[in-house]
């Protein structure tokens, strides 16, 4: 009897002692797979970065699909060192996400994002490296974004063969905006901060960390001549004259001519004209004659700023043209010739000038 309650009772034992084995590796921690919380962050260089644009002009008969401007480029950095370190992951892919509002509908010339502006007619085409833009749903839970890239742990660098891990290279990132004109512009002035938001996270072994570091668009001005210029390289022909007639009273050989604009209404127009051959400086408003074999000596030409070569221009002074009005604008000049010194010599007579329009 006593063996046999010994026997029982030393089996009974074994089996809580079964149990407890059991209940024990039942509780053993395991990593956690797509837990609540957010996971551990890299860290950014800068937390911050601006894209600069600079300002944009745009005429106005300037097609749908024009990038405007210059593009221009920042990089970022992403290092997960302490991620790594820390907790042992075997990789952490950098994600971008909570998005400014995008044009799904418009196809973006590089291939990237279309960033929508408060400025009707102009978005923002942006690009990235090495992975490129993408408002997918690949961002943190699946909102529209993408992975930007994957870091491993096997390319850190450890202490010892086993031991504490010591740096991982970064991630580096590079994004491009571009400016692109998508339907009728008006002026105004717009900025996208952020237009983008950085976080990383472990594949099956964290959720998405905090978002914590922003992308911006900076500050752009948009702005729309009133008027477009329906010649830009204009040849106004003087008549041919004798070398005696520079001998009567100026001006000699008027021609009067014309600038012709396309404008809308409105705004309040100038002109200023600035000499291409060199300006005479005993007159106002001269030019001086190309010189060489063939051209005539002594003999200039005199602009005006009215149709009968009465009020001449000074060279880098603005001549107001009042409010531009809907439709064809045509700006009066004239031009003459001018004799510079003595004596006029026959020949070929030939100069340049050009002129900038200016709206308020």
């Amino acid at each position: 009897m006593n063996n046999h309650q010994v026997n029982a009772f030393f089996r009974f034992h074994q089996v809580l002692w079964l149990l407890a084995l059991v209940a024990g590796l039942l509780v053993l921690p395991t990593k956690p797979a797509n837990a609540a919380s957010a996971g551990p962050a890299c860290t950014p260089a800068p937390t911050s970065s601006t894209i600069s644009m600079g300002n944009v002009n745009v005429p106005a008969n300037t097609p749908n699909g024009t990038l405007l401007g210059s593009s221009s480029t920042v990089t970022m950095s992403f290092d997960c060192t302490s991620v790594f370190s820390d907790n042992d992951y075997p990789n952490v892919t950098i994600q971008v996400g909570n998005l400014a509002t995008f044009d799904g509908n418009t196809t973006a010339p590089s291939g990237g994002i279309m960033f929508k502006t408060n400025v009707p007619g102009i978005e923002v085409d942006l690009t990235a490296t090495p992975n490129q833009a993408s408002d997918g749903p690949n961002g943190p839970a699946g909102v529209p974004g993408w992975e930007l890239g994957t870091l491993n742990q096997t390319s850190c660098t450890r202490h010892g063969r086993h031991g504490r891990i010591e740096s991982c290279p970064p991630l580096s990132a590079t994004f491009t905006a571009q400016l692109v004109k998508v339907g009728a512009v008006t002026p105004g002035t717009f900025n996208i901060s952020p237009v983008a938001q950085f976080t990383n996270y472990s594949n099956g072994y964290s959720n998405s960390a905090n978002y914590y570091a922003n992308l911006n668009i900076g500050s752009v001005t948009v702005t729309v001549p009133a008027c477009t210029v329906v010649n830009s390289n204009q040849t106004v022909t003087l008549p041919t004259v004798l070398a005696s007639a520079f001998s009567a009273p100026p001006p000699i050989g008027q021609t009067p001519f014309n600038v012709q604009l396309n404008c809308s209404a409105g705004s309040p127009l100038s002109i200023t004209l600035y000499p291409g051959t060199p300006a005479f400086t005993g007159a106002a408003g001269v030019l001086t004659n190309t010189t060489g074999a063939g051209y005539a000596g002594n003999v200039g030409v005199r602009l005006f700023s009215d149709s009968s070569c009465t009020n001449a221009i000074t060279f880098g002074t603005a001549i107001s043209e009042g409010t531009t009005q809907s439709g064809t604008m045509n700006l009066p000049f004239c031009a003459s010739y001018y004799q510079t010194g003595s004596p006029v010599s026959a020949g070929q007579v030939t100069a340049t000038a050009t002129y900038t329009l200016t709206y308020q």
